[in-house]
């Protein structure tokens, strides 16, 4: 967990071992995540990540889940505003981006790391 921590994760739950909407609502007041970034694809994390985030908040779908169903009352939608973006290779054009990226990540990290930002968060909340 601490290479983790390096990266600026603060929570961790693993979701078979508790319900992560409920948690995540509970480390924020009641109002959920801002985003939630799901790259499993199954469906119960895609509902999962629906209600742990805030009504505000914005649920991103990462990778191509192919035959799969998520069933969902459709009046949550509305009543939980805007929610889905799905990414389809992270938005970028494979053919002209991937040599970037695969550049990108064989340079070391703390490169891209120009500054730290404390949150202010108390640590009654361990990683």
């Amino acid at each position: 967990m601490q290479w983790a921590r390096g990266f600026g994760v603060i929570h961790n739950r693993q979701s078979p071992r508790c319900q992560p909407g409920h948690t995540i609502q509970d480390l924020t007041d009641g109002f959920g995540a801002d985003v939630v970034i799901v790259a499993v694809g199954l469906p119960q994390t895609c509902q999962q990540a629906f209600y742990a985030r805030d009504v505000a908040g914005t649920v991103v779908l990462v990778g191509v889940p192919t035959g799969l169903t998520l069933e969902m009352p459709l009046i949550d939608f509305f009543s939980h505003g805007e929610a889905l973006k799905f990414l389809w290779y992270a938005d970028c054009m494979p053919k002209r981006d991937f040599s970037t990226l695969i550049s990108l990540y064989r340079r070391p990290l703390g490169r891209f790391v120009t500054e730290h930002i404390g949150l202010g968060l108390p640590d009654a909340y361990p990683v």
